[in-house]
């Protein structure tokens, strides 16, 4: 489905793997909402494979230093998980490639 010209109302919206988003892209998914919408984004600055971003330059962290202030229309909160929740193989290796 295009995005272009679509407007979303009424939904709840999961946006998983956030942190592969450029930040123009996901001005492209976010500004499609209307009314009564509840975005859940799902990411992780550790688990970038898209070739073209980083940790600094990837739209997830535009969010997320967005959400450090408050906004007048918005509800915004982040969470930092701080644990590898797939198992032990998955933690490890995750700090293997990211340290």
């Amino acid at each position: 489905m295009g995005m272009r010209g679509r407007t979303i109302s009424d939904s709840v919206i999961i946006i998983d793997e956030a942190q592969n988003l450029s930040p123009s892209a996901f001005a492209k998914v976010l500004t499609r909402f209307g009314k009564n919408c509840k975005i859940i984004i799902i990411g992780s600055n550790r688990q970038i494979d898209h070739p073209y971003l980083t940790k600094y330059t990837n739209g997830l962290s535009v969010i997320l230093d967005s959400c450090r202030s408050a906004h007048r229309n918005l509800r915004l909160h982040a969470v930092t998980l701080t644990k590898v929740l797939r198992s032990p193989i998955a933690e490890w290796a995750e700090n293997l490639f990211t340290n």
